[in-house]
């Protein structure tokens, strides 16, 4: 069994770009799991940054790569009926109870 999941190019780019990150190794999100106090750490007090690839324009760029590479794989493994579709735009315990009935 092959699972695709799928899901709309801005759910990625939004997951991805809003990711916040600290020197501290503590990790943020803009909008699902932001700081008590924008732009800084709650740990260490930190400023919080965005990683280079985690940029909006970064995301997207690597989203084209990862289609051109994938789509000649989704279409082969379809063809072989071994291809499951999985909506990738759920939440992340949604989508484990997805996968796992697919698994059996």
């Amino acid at each position: 069994i092959v699972i695709d999941i799928e899901v709309p190019d801005e759910v990625p780019v939004g997951r991805i770009s809003g990711r916040l990150m600290c020197k501290c190794g503590a990790s943020y999100h803009r909008t699902f799991n932001s700081p008590r106090k924008a732009g800084v750490c709650d740990k260490c007090g930190g400023r919080l940054f965005q990683r280079e690839d985690d940029r909006e324009d970064a995301v997207r760029n690597r989203l084209s790569v990862y289609k051109k590479q994938t789509m000649p794989l989704i279409e082969h493994y379809g063809q072989e009926s071994i291809l499951r579709k999985v909506d990738g735009s759920k939440g992340i315990e949604e989508i484990f109870r997805d996968i796992c009935a697919l698994l059996g």
